[in-house]
């Protein structure tokens, strides 16, 4: 079973801060987008078309540079203990649609969705949910 969360946002929004659906180019190409202000601390569901992706978020501090795709997807190296860092994200099959919670920017933060896919791909489509606690369930 699969908590979901319980959608209260407008069905459209203002094409900036309350925009609700984003459409991204999909390749092999690491590529890095600041997300508009009213995704911080709501859901995010993504899913790809075409290809699978892999895909992270981080929150970068106010007058600091914005991170390139390359930082943002840095190719992971095996380790033992894993290595960990301050990045979100997920690598998502094509056609999958995944949700997470997107974490808040303290102090005017900015925050950057880096996506790479594994291959030439049609879009990947970026939805905003809402911030509200799970309450339906899925089986």
């Amino acid at each position: 079973m699969t908590l979901k969360a319980t959608d209260s946002i407008a069905p459209s929004g203002d094409g900036t801060n309350n925009t609700t659906t984003l459409v991204a180019t999909l390749d092999a190409t690491a590529r890095v987008f600041a997300l508009p202000e009213g995704f911080k601390g709501n859901f995010i569901r993504i899913r790809p078309v075409g290809t699978a992706v892999r895909w992270v978020v981080r929150c970068v501090p106010a007058g600091t540079a914005a991170p390139t795709g390359a930082q943002m997807i840095a190719a992971p190296a095996a380790a033992d203990p894993p290595t960990q860092g301050p990045l979100v994200g997920s690598y998502v099959p094509d056609g999958i649609e995944v949700e997470r919670e997107l974490p808040y920017c303290t102090n005017g933060g900015t925050l950057y969705l880096g996506w790479q896919g594994s291959g030439a791909g049609t879009f990947m489509q970026i939805e905003k949910g809402s911030g509200k606690p799970a309450t339906l369930l899925e089986s």
